[in-house]
């Protein structure tokens, strides 16, 4: 074997070896740019408020979003967005002048176009609205709307530890 032979085969060696790097690569980094759901959250309230809001992802429980930050009346927030995976979004109020806070929580999925988040005095409103296109909700119920599928949020009040 000639020394131009085993030059050229180790660079067509190198080549396979790293077209494969290449397109994992190209995976990961498209993956992370596409799929994101952006978050907008409208005061009309008449106070600021401290806003918390967490992700976990639904089956591994491992947390996807940690996002903090006062909210004041009139001001219109949009934070980082969230990734567009499996996940339940859990958004806390603080701030209640009766010492309480308030919890609302919705799913979202790789079909979550948007999450509208209303901040007033009396309420935490979360709607989570959905692809039109869909033809199966992310709760599993089937749907033909023709206008984005809104899921509504579970609420949960408690105590909080001063």
């Amino acid at each position: 074997m000639n020394r131009r032979t085993v030059i050229q085969s180790a660079g067509v060696g190198a080549l396979i070896g790293l077209a494969g790097c290449i397109e994992g690569v190209q995976e990961h980094f498209m993956g992370s740019v596409q799929g994101v759901i952006p978050i907008e959250l409208h005061s009309e309230a008449s106070r600021s408020y401290n806003i918390q809001m967490q992700a976990y992802e639904r089956k591994t429980n491992r947390q996807t979003y940690d996002h903090s930050f006062a909210i004041t009346p009139g001001e219109n927030v949009q934070p980082e967005h969230l990734s567009a995976v499996n996940q339940s979004l859990q958004i806390v109020k603080h701030g209640e002048e009766d010492g309480q806070e308030t919890v609302r929580e919705v799913s979202i999925s790789g079909e979550t176009e948007l999450v509208l988040v209303t901040v007033t005095d009396d309420e935490l409103e979360i709607e989570a609205q959905y692809d039109e296109t869909e033809t199966s909700a992310p709760n599993g119920n089937n749907t033909t709307n023709e206008t984005p599928t809104n899921a509504t949020s579970n609420e949960t009040t408690g105590e909080t530890d001063g």
